[in-house]
């Protein structure tokens, strides 16, 4: 079973900015092998939580470049000495044997060329075998066409199996992490301390001093201002990049591997109709305010903030003309960015005409408004729908397979394609309409999309079907806080304690509702005991003393 965790004490910023300018700097953080999505956003989370919302007066924005570690995940489970699978793994990649299955790679890139043609700062913190990722991902920014500036990309590496950090960033790794057993590994440069005593560690194991959240950005350790010290250092070197193209809550844009009279246009229909492209340049709900017609790009569209009509946002592309005779083949690459998510489309165009180009179908951005039968919530909405390969092409699934569906909307939610993982749920639901499991996941997903009525209507679909899931209500409770129903949500999460007196989780959102309602000291009552269970859970801590200060005042 899943769980979502809420964490009202967060800083990490996903949303878009009331005035669609984006912050100064933007902070990615790229995980190591054997890291879950969840326990990729926790270090985010973590992450965001000791370095703030900005360095030097300019705001932060946080962002995850997720590395997945199928292959990876499937040898752990075939050796018998984890220690000496991490130590292979490592040498592997660094002798450039081990295949790195990352086509999400090419996404990360392209998120990186967002933020910096927007006017961004980009710094990412590669943790583990996510610093080979970088240093790669780096090259590919590095040679790409149209070029931007790289000096406004940078790396801090953690535990680091590669042997320099690309760009000549810095690096931080304890004298017990496992990683400096690797040949050619960049040496251990910190002996790990405890902050109580002073005296050195020693005794935690080489895989546990290898953890990011545990170890490098652990309260009990020395290494955590030093790890915020060195990310604000290498901050301070990113040189701020000309913005390029303009920002909005809905940004498109195109590039392609050609010059020498090569162009390729963008096209984007609004939900009006409205065709915006090269020869009509203004649309009613956004602007083309880059296009090139010389080669390589960009070609750039963003809404404005102030008029955005919900409805179908079509982005296409056609491949116009070509010097050469007969046209090349040209490798387009077209990147999606909403408040919270950002898609990659990467498409081969060829027999470019100027009287027939060809024209291709890339995506849909849906936007629509958050159902909310109390009228509180008037957030949008946004999902981001490939057109380019149907979903249904991804396994072949039999008619009644129930399994295959859930394992594929499972997978979907893996990769961060929430639409996709729906329409999977709802084959599973067809088929076996008693599946609380699925129900619930549907649920998530919704949530995750801040769709949070219609998650409350899944997660009361398990409930119906296993009243005692307490995991739904547990779910149904965070749901409830979104759409700012906090007496809605306390419920929720007693009949969760109900069923279950010792889910720490649940006694920590619990006291987070008491404080939003002004009832500090049973919040304070709910994290204690959400502390007796789980002694070390920050976001607990954080609750209470935050509850606590709060009484004082009072």
């Amino acid at each position: 079973m899943r769980i979502i965790i809420l964490l009202l004490i967060s800083t990490c910023v996903y949303a878009q900015q009331n005035d669609c300018e984006p912050e100064k700097f933007r902070v990615v953080f790229s995980n190591g092998e054997l890291t879950t999505p969840k326990q990729a956003f926790t270090a985010l989370n973590e992450l965001a939580l000791n370095l703030g919302n900005s360095h030097a007066d300019q705001g932060i924005t946080y962002d995850l470049a997720y590395n997945y570690s199928v292959d990876a995940f499937k040898k752990l489970l075939q050796s018998s000495d984890q220690r000496l699978w991490y130590v292979d793994l490592a040498r592997l990649v660094y002798n450039w044997k081990y295949q790195v299955n990352t086509p999400e790679l090419n996404e990360h890139v392209e998120k990186y060329r967002e933020a910096i043609l927007h006017g961004q700062k980009v710094l990412v913190v590669s943790h583990s075998q996510g610093n080979f990722n970088t240093n790669l991902a780096r090259q590919m920014l590095a040679n790409r066409k149209p070029a931007i500036a790289m000096e406004s990309f940078g790396i801090f590496g953690v535990a680091t199996p590669a042997n320099h950090v690309g760009g000549s960033g810095t690096y931080l790794t304890n004298h017990l992490d496992i990683i400096t057993s690797v040949p050619s590994s960049s040496p251990a440069n910190w002996a790990l301390h405890r902050i109580d005593s002073g005296k050195i560690v020693d005794n935690i194991g080489s895989i546990s001093a290898h953890s990011f959240s545990d170890t490098y950005l652990s309260p009990y350790y020395d290494i955590r201002p030093e790890v915020v010290r060195g990310i604000k250092q290498e901050l301070g070197k990113l040189k701020e990049p000309p913005q390029v193209v303009k920002s909005g809550s809905v940004t498109v844009t195109l590039t392609w591997n050609l010059g020498n009279g090569n162009d390729v246009d963008l096209y984007v229909f609004e939900p009006d109709k409205t065709h915006v492209y090269f020869g009509s340049k203004t649309g009613n709900s956004g602007y083309l305010d880059v296009d090139s017609r010389q080669g390589f790009g960009p070609e750039h569209y963003y809404t404005d903030c102030k008029k955005l009509p919900v409805g179908e946002y079509l982005v296409g592309v056609k491949y116009f003309s070509d010097s050469s005779t007969p046209a090349r083949q040209v490798t387009a690459t077209v990147t999606i960015s909403t408040p919270g998510s950002t898609r990659t489309f990467i498409t081969k165009l060829g027999n470019a005409t100027p009287t027939s180009p060809n024209f291709v179908k890339l995506a849909k951005v849906v936007i629509d408004q958050i159902s909310d039968p109390t009228g509180m919530d008037r957030r949008l909405k946004y999902q981001i729908v490939p057109m380019l390969a149907p979903a249904e092409k991804m396994l072949p699934i039999g008619a009644n397979d129930y399994q295959a569906w859930f394992d594929r909307g499972q997978k979907f939610v893996e990769l961060g394609r929430f639409e996709e993982a729906i329409e999977s749920y709802d084959k599973v639901l067809q088929i076996k309409p008693d599946h609380s499991v699925a129900w619930n996941e549907r649920g998530i997903v919704l949530s995750n999309l801040g769709r949070y009525q219609e998650a409350i209507e899944s997660y009361d679909k398990t409930l119906q079907i296993r009243s005692d899931h307490y995991v739904a209500w547990n779910n149904r409770g965070i749901a409830f806080y979104y759409l700012g129903r906090y007496q809605k949500a306390i419920e929720s999460f007693d009949k969760t304690l109900q069923i279950k007196p010792n889910y720490y989780l649940t006694w920590s959102n619990r006291g987070n509702m008491l404080s939003i309602l002004g009832h500090y000291q049973e919040a304070i009552e709910s994290f204690d005991k959400s502390l007796r269970i789980k002694p070390d859970y920050k976001f607990a801590k954080d609750g209470r003393n935050n509850a606590l200060t709060k009484l004082k005042q009072q």
